[in-house]
């Protein structure tokens, strides 16, 4: 007779975890906006320092996504070590620094060096930033929680474009980085009266560092070749040489860790079915996730002809649906399952793709060719990546949220720039006679990765595992 009272009382979430959630996100936001700002900056910035060339200035960009994805599962290992609001305190405050610096930048190797910073920053505020907040909710509310915290990242990168370029149109680009510095402050000032302190539970030994920095530059090496590889030439030596380092230091990073009592990441979490099935489907999903984000900008703009406020209007719909349904979702796994709730997204993604390849033509119809595309790709991701982010946290203990969340988002960050790689490709030789067979066959390969995500999960990922 005491179960109910019990069940109630553990079901109770505090107004100070739903503050802290919102704190939370505002991370995720500063990292989006960060993300997709430069590239709507981009001419305003090479105006501004007309010797340094586009491959340069290019790098304003690249730096900010190689050293986010890079030291990610350092950062989140040390939340989990030395605290998580630690870490996420650190975090904003680089990235208010790196924003002052960018603002002040007396040219562009300054500029580079000030996103290097705050990608430093990014790194530090998005593992420790939810898992800061996860031990303030009751496991069965978990899926509830990081599906409000995962939906501030889509609509931020998709609203970012439209709200960089009303900004640019009133001020100039370094107003655009220095807009992070009051919202990291804010947050970090409201995080320090609000959030708890966390982390694992017993005495740390000493952090692998060998293997910290094995993992940081394999990643690294990765995001590059993969950035880059399609601009400099795969026959280049440099592209070479780093693909041979990255595969080097990635083989002698899972072999250190291994062995070693205190690794980066605790490769372990990977025999779990779960964790391990997760993550494939992770991968497959934000392959697309990221670079679906850049075709149809660019597909609106050079076949349609679209001005940049149609563009940003045009794409409203998709951080809408995919804001609103992560919410939904989140609630939805709590009633019903992770399972169910992946099935309907892993389903919904392939078919905004599908009727994307049979209706995409040159002829400009929005409402039949791309408004559907766009609004049920939202709905689909929204219902498959913060799922699978939830359930990947469900299945280990609380002294692995930082680590376990930071590897997720590089897996997804890693995949996105695959996928953007792939697409860059592909864009840069389109035939102008006939751009729409490019076009469609970019999204035939959508579709394969997002079925291939279905096949995944329909036939092994399952609820049945409790965590340990």
């Amino acid at each position: 007779m005491t179960a109910s009272p019990v069940k109630s009382v553990a079901a109770h979430i505090p107004r100070r975890a739903w503050i802290g959630l919102g704190i939370s996100g505002a991370g995720q936001v500063l990292w989006a906006f960060n993300l997709t700002a430069t590239n709507i900056a981009f001419d305003e910035i090479g105006r501004d320092f007309p010797d340094a060339g586009d491959a340069v200035i290019g790098w304003v960009a690249a730096v900010f996504f190689i050293g986010s994805a890079s030291l990610l599962l350092i950062a989140g290992r040390l939340a989990d070590r030395i605290g998580r609001k630690k870490i996420f305190e650190i975090g904003l405050g680089i990235f208010a620094l790196s924003a002052v610096g960018s603002f002040l930048a007396p040219n562009v190797w300054w500029l580079i060096g000030a996103r290097a910073l705050g990608s430093a920053g990014a790194a530090c505020v998005i593992p420790a930033g939810l898992s800061v907040i996860l031990p303030e909710f009751p496991r069965e509310k978990h899926g509830t929680a990081v599906g409000i915290w995962a939906a501030s990242g889509p609509v931020a990168a998709t609203i970012s474009p439209s709200a960089s370029a009303l900004i640019l149109g009133v001020a100039s680009w370094r107003t655009l980085y220095l807009i992070s510095a009051p919202i990291a402050l804010i947050a970090a000032l409201a995080g320090g009266w609000v959030l708890t302190e966390s982390k694992a539970e017993g005495e740390p030994g000493p952090l692998d560092i060998v293997g910290a920095a094995l993992g940081t530059m394999a990643i690294a090496v990765l995001v590059f070749v993969t950035l880059q590889g399609a601009d400099l030439g795969w026959t280049n030596p440099l592209v070479a040489g780093a693909v041979i380092v990255a595969v080097a230091s990635g083989y002698l990073f899972v072999k250190r860790s291994r062995a070693h009592p205190e690794p980066l990441l605790d490769l372990d979490v990977f025999l779990l079915p779960p964790v391990r099935i997760s993550n494939i489907a992770n991968f497959l999903t934000s392959t697309v996730g990221t670079s679906a984000w850049l075709v149809w900008p660019v597909f609106m703009d050079r076949v349609w002809g679209f001005e940049k406020w149609q563009i940003g209007l045009a794409l409203t719909p998709g951080p809408i649906v995919a804001g609103t349904s992560t919410i939904l979702a989140g609630r939805l796994v709590d009633r019903i399952g992770w399972r169910p709730v992946l099935l309907i997204g892993s389903i919904v993604a392939p078919l905004s793709t599908l009727i994307a390849i049979l209706t995409v033509s040159t002829s400009e119809r929005y409402w039949i060719a791309l408004f559907p595309p766009i609004a049920l790709f939202g709905m689909g991701w929204a219902f498959v990546i913060p799922p699978l982010n939830s359930g990947v946290l469900r299945r280990v203990s609380a002294d692995l949220f930082g680590q376990v969340n930071a590897s997720f988002t590089t897996v997804r960050n890693v995949a996105g720039a695959i996928g953007i790689a792939v697409v860059v490709a592909m864009l840069a030789r389109v035939d102008d006679t006939n751009p729409i067979f490019t076009y469609r066959l970019i999204f035939i390969i959508f579709f394969a990765s997002q079925v291939a995500s279905l096949v995944v999960i329909g036939l092994f990922y399952t609820d049945d595992d409790d965590p340990g």
